[in-house]
């Protein structure tokens, strides 16, 4: 599984659009609270209940999602 909280700016973004809570300073608490991050605090959450972990073997950065996508059919 891949995890990824999505551009900051994005979030900005949706603020600026009108999206009250939905920007990056509003967010950040949420996925601190989530994460057990190897990066731990201030921007990454210690102690939460998902487990985030850098990947260290470079044959499951790109080959075995590129496999995934091109087995679900994706180009």
């Amino acid at each position: 599984m891949i995890y990824s909280r999505g551009n900051r700016l994005d979030y900005d973004l949706w603020r600026q659009q009108g999206l009250e809570g939905w920007s990056y300073a509003d967010v950040l608490p949420y996925f601190q609270r989530l994460e057990d991050s190897w990066r731990g605090p201030p921007y990454h959450g210690a102690g939460g209940p998902v487990r985030i972990t850098p990947v260290g073997d470079p044959e499951m950065r790109f080959d075995t999602i590129e496999r995934a996508a091109a087995n679900a059919g994706h180009p």
